[in-house]
């Protein structure tokens, strides 16, 4: 059994949801079911979710649609050297 009753201990303004629940969230079950909550739960918060692990477009717009604020995963990209980053994200990019 979980308890939640340490978020109040915290000053936290996001709320991370994690790759292993990212992974299935397109197939219906509880996958999808948690991250839903762990938006809602965000959202009553003040907190913006931030899901990691996407991978595919199938993930954001899942997430999109539950309203996820901001998604980070290879979807995007795969891990950068910094001057790569730069170059292709910076502000000249």
């Amino acid at each position: 059994l979980a308890s939640f009753a340490y978020l109040r201990k915290f000053n936290a303004d996001k709320l991370k949801i994690g790759s292993d629940f990212v992974q299935n969230i397109a197939e219906e079950g509880n996958d999808a079911a948690i991250i839903k909550a762990m938006i809602g739960l965000g959202n009553s918060l003040d907190m913006q979710t931030v899901a990691e692990g996407v991978e595919t477009p199938g993930h954001l717009k899942v997430l999109q649609s539950e309203g996820c604020d901001l998604a980070q995963g290879f979807h995007f990209s795969r891990p950068l050297p910094w001057e790569d980053f730069i170059a292709d994200f910076g502000p000249g990019a």
